[in-house]
This record gives structure tokens, sequence and C-alpha cells, in this order.
């Protein structure tokens, strides 16, 4: 069968790896897949480098309403809010007849569409739609990868009938975890679909590791004997920078001597933001800021703990899985998803969003407690093995593109 994936991406993160993960370990070796990318992603190289199995690659030029209102970035919100409103519904009626010819033309008999969120990416709506109305083919499965958010009221008429086409030629419409997926019902054309999901992310077992390689604590100049804490993610607000900047604050009261590597993808005004508050906090020698070069896996075979300090939401916390699976014990804030990776407590701790003296607390413990944080990491990487294995995840995915309309 010939399945396209389809996905919309300004930032270079968890949505890439999930992708290369999905594409490596696709189970159906005679399928031939394709991904469709705007050809602006940041992390679309990244991708392309890291697939280890025969997959075609469209980077279309689509013109997105996103990459242009860039340009004003600089322009106070009073007049950048009102011509982002102005402009998106204009971008996505522009949509519809360029993914229609770039469809059109693709020898694909299924479409998986893989959304940071929802509404999320506005090509990924509009691919739904042009696919289920014109294509005459199996009608896509729609996966987000983020919370939904309820439409703002001035917009509500419009994106209430752009709802009802998406749900209308969907399959089904996934997301991550069971918390992720029931937000889609604060879209009040979504809020009685039957056709809402959920399929748990997975992650690999780890590689082996070069045993040559130069160590991320030479090149960030750590001490081998410092304790070191990693947080893996974007520089987005959402994932709780400052929460977790305060906190280790607090960690270094009790363990003076530990490092915090934060690593991901964010815009240089996201990171500025985020050194600002390290200065602010006189963490300059404790804290390394760090971009999206840093390989994951070597980070977490070098760390102690891995940390998620997400406050607005966390549609899942892959960074959690792939902790498990380095058996590196976790902490995070309970917020979305995270609960059903790190239920029981077993693989870490998980606290309150708001408990900030609980979280630097738990990260104190797990790395002065060594032989706490060692049963809390075999207890995450067995965690890991029965229920987050990449292997269930794309095997998962692969069963409901094959099925039929209903399963």
């Amino acid at each position: 069968m010939k399945i396209a994936l389809f996905t919309e991406n300004g930032y270079a993160g968890g949505l890439d790896t999930f992708i290369t993960n999905l594409i490596n370990n696709w189970s159906e070796p005679a399928d031939d897949l394709t991904l469709i990318c705007n050809h602006d992603h940041p992390g679309l190289e990244t991708v392309v480098g890291n697939l280890t199995r025969a997959c075609r690659i469209i980077d279309h030029r689509t013109p997105l309403q996103w990459v242009f209102l860039r340009r004003f970035s600089g322009l106070p919100d009073i007049l950048r809010k009102p011509l982002s409103a102005l402009l998106k519904y204009l971008y996505f009626l522009s949509y519809l007849p360029q993914l229609w010819i770039l469809l059109r033309h693709l020898d694909v008999d299924r479409l998986m569409i893989v959304n940071g969120g929802y509404p999320g990416g506005d090509t990924c709506r509009a691919a739904a739609i042009v696919w289920g109305a014109f294509m005459r083919k199996e009608p896509s499965i729609h996966d987000f990868h983020n919370l939904a958010v309820a439409p703002m009221w001035w917009e509500r008429w419009i994106e209430n009938r752009i709802d009802a086409l998406v749900e209308r030629y969907s399959k089904f419409i996934l997301s991550t975890s069971r918390a992720s997926a029931e937000t889609i019902r604060l879209r009040p054309a979504m809020a009685r679909s039957t056709k809402i999901g959920f399929v748990h992310n997975g992650t690999e077992e780890p590689p082996t590791l070069d045993p040559e390689r130069k160590r991320i604590r030479d090149m960030l100049g750590i001490p081998t004997e410092s304790p070191l804490c990693a947080m893996l993610g974007t520089y987005e607000p959402r994932k709780g920078h400052r929460f977790l900047l305060e906190a280790f604050t607090r960690v270094l009261q009790a363990v003076p001597d530990a490092h915090l590597v934060v690593s991901g993808y964010g815009q240089n005004d996201e990171v500025a933001n985020v050194a600002g508050m390290v200065e602010k906090l006189g963490l300059g020698e404790s804290v390394h800021l760090e971009g999206f070069w840093i390989d994951r896996h070597e980070l977490m075979e070098e760390s102690e703990v891995v940390v998620v300090s997400s406050q607005g939401f966390e549609s899942f916390g892959l960074t959690l899985v792939e902790a498990m699976s380095h058996k590196v014990p976790v902490v995070t804030t309970r917020v979305g998803g995270t609960p059903e990776v790190v239920a029981s407590d077993e693989g870490g701790f998980s606290v309150e969003p708001n408990d900030l003296e609980g979280f630097a607390e738990k990260i104190a413990l797990l790395l002065t407690d060594h032989k706490l944080a060692r049963r809390k990491g075999e207890q995450g990487y067995r965690r890991f093995q029965d229920h987050f294995t990449i292997r269930r995840m794309a095997g998962e995915y692969a069963r409901l593109i094959h099925a039929d309309r209903a399963v």
C-alpha cells in the first residue's frame, strides 16, 4: 500500500522524533511511504538525515501564513493580532487549490496527517478536507500532538465549519494520550464525535554509543563527578523554563555542584528570554542553554535525572519515555498526558505544576539517593518495555491506516 504522511511544522523537536520513529519502524515492510512537509521546516533536514527506511520526501513550497507574519514580529500586538486574524482565512482558502494540485498528482492510497496541535497547522486541516472531498479514497487519519484549544468567540462560526469538514472527512481523530485526545471536544463541531481516540507514543531501545565519542560533559565543561540534570524540549514558554530554573536554584542549595543542561530548538527571542532568566537568577555557572545539536541519547546516558517542567500543557511527554528507555529516573509536572506515562510514580516522580518546592525536592532526592534513583530507573525501563516501545506504537498506526472505515 502507498501511504503518505502530511505535516506542517515551524519547530524542530518532538514531532520530528515521532515522524522519524514512525517511518523507521513501520510494521508493514511492503508499504511505500511518502513524507509531505513544508520546505521551510527547520527540522526537516534532521528528519531526512535520521531516516533508515526508504521514504520519498516532498517538501512543498505552499506559502504559509505564519512564515509571512514573521516579517512583522516587531509590530505591537495591537497591530499584529488583527493582521493575523485578517490573513488567517485568506491563506486557508489559498491552501485548498494548492493542496488539491499537490495531492492529485500523488500516487498514494492512504493519508495520515501529523499535526502539531489542534487547530495547529492550517495546511494539515486543509489537506484533510481536500483529501476527503476530492480524492475519493479512504478518509485520512488526523493525528494531533499537542492539546486542542477552543476557538475564540470571533472566529467560532468559521472554525466550526472547518472543524465539521475535518471531522466528516477523517476516519479517526487521534492524539498521543487519552487526556490530549479528549481536549478536541472543546471544539463544538467535534464535541460528540465517535472518531476520537489515542495511540500512546513510543520510542526505540537506546543505540549502542561509540565509547570513543567526545562526551557532552567535556564539551560543556561539566566535571565528571558533578550530578547532571537534563531538560529536552523546545524553548516555548509553555515548557516551564522559569518554573524549572527557580526550582533549580533550590536544588543547588542541597546539591551545590549539580548542573542543568537545557537542549532544544527555539526562536531567537525565546532563547534570549530564557537566557535572561538564567542571568537574573545567577545560574550562569550551573545552567547550560544549548540548541538542538545535542544527541538526546548521549545526553540521557550522561544524566542522573531528566525533567519535564511544562506548565500550560503537555500532550504526552515523549522525553519521559526516552529517559525510561535509558533507565534514567524522571521528575515531571502533572499536566496533560504525563500522568499516563509516569503512573503511580513508576520511573520517577510527578508533582503539581505549581509545586515549586516539591519539584525541587524530588530532583534533589534523586541526585543524592543513588539507590532510589536506580530503583526508579529500573521501574521506568520495565514500564517502557511494557507500554511504550516504538514497535507497539508503529504497529498500531499501521493497523489503523490499513483498516477500512469501520474497525
